[in-house]
């Protein structure tokens, strides 16, 4: 039920509006971390901060950054991605922050609207 109201407001246009914030604290909350992803890298935990919904990972090895394909990768994936759509299509940001064992940022990917050419 609360999908199809979910659906009925991106439908006319009211989602960002009424559904947004709500939406991106509940995804934040139903994930339980830390998680790991694969051999290197392990979701610490999810943030929501405004309309942006973070991903935070640490990375066992020592890239400098994400590489290109990694990039391209978790782009094209939330941007096709069903869960995700709904929100990145209201206006959410989507970002994966990556970080190493010490806490020191590798980089973050960012997935917007624009990105996903909706």
């Amino acid at each position: 039920e609360a999908e199809r109201a979910m659906e009925t407001a991106v439908a006319e246009g009211v989602f960002n509006e009424r559904f947004l914030d709500q939406t991106l604290a509940q995804m934040a909350a139903e994930i339980s971390t830390p998680m790991t992803i694969d051999e290197v890298t392990t979701l610490l935990r999810m943030e929501v901060s405004g309309e942006t919904l973070r991903y935070v990972y640490e990375i066992s090895s020592d890239p400098e950054a994400p590489s290109i394909s990694m990039r391209t990768g978790l782009v094209k994936q939330n941007c096709t991605y069903d869960g995700l759509r709904p929100v990145i299509e209201a206006g959410a940001t989507i970002e994966h922050l990556y970080l190493r064992r010490d806490g020191s940022e590798v980089g973050t990917v960012a997935v917007t609207r624009q990105i996903c050419g909706y």
